[in-house]
């Protein structure tokens, strides 16, 4: 008799595991993963108190289960705290060679871009850093990420300043951190 339950039982879970993964292909229902109940830990950049380096501001816990652009878009609201004089705007995402590359525009609002960009060679490095690296979360494990980070200024490409060049995409690397 137990036997038979047990079967029973095993059936019973084979056959809500099968109609949860027919739903999740013919009806477009997304079917939770554990994912979904996973919290990931994203690290916000600044600079250290010399102004040479980077090092982790805060980290912001978003619920896992979530899309890549939501991800994203919660990411760039905590960088645009720190960047009140000009607006970061996600413009779009590309596919490069196979990579999703996020395109990240910094528009002029209260001061012009270029106070970030060309604020000297340490303070400009500073700020190129603290984005890229607060939204490619090197060295970090984080599901469904971008690969690369795209920079426009006021919707232009390939801006160069006397000490930075946004000319590259910035690729995501383990255990690299970015300063120019």
């Amino acid at each position: 008799m137990i036997k038979r339950k047990g079967k029973m039982v095993l059936l019973l879970v084979f056959a809500i595991v099968l109609i949860l993964v027919v739903m999740n292909f013919t009806t477009g229902v997304r079917v939770p993963t554990f994912d979904a109940f996973r919290v990931e830990r994203f690290c916000i950049y600044k600079g250290d108190s010399k102004g040479e380096n980077l090092e982790v501001k805060k980290c912001v816990k978003i619920e896992g289960g979530k899309a890549t652009e939501d991800k994203i878009d919660l990411v760039v609201e905590e960088l645009q705290k720190d960047f009140l004089d000009i607006k970061l705007k996600v413009v779009g995402y590309d596919n490069v060679s196979g990579k999703k590359i996020l395109i990240l525009d910094l528009e002029d609002k209260d001061v012009s871009v270029d106070n970030y960009l060309d604020a000297g060679s340490t303070g400009s490095r500073i700020n190129l850093g603290i984005l890229v690296n607060s939204l490619l979360q090197n060295g970090k494990r984080v599901s469904n990420w971008i690969d690369g980070v795209k920079i426009l200024v006021n919707g232009e490409e390939g801006i160069e300043t006397s000490h930075v060049s946004l000319e590259e995409i910035f690729y995501r690397e383990k255990d690299k951190i970015y300063l120019q």
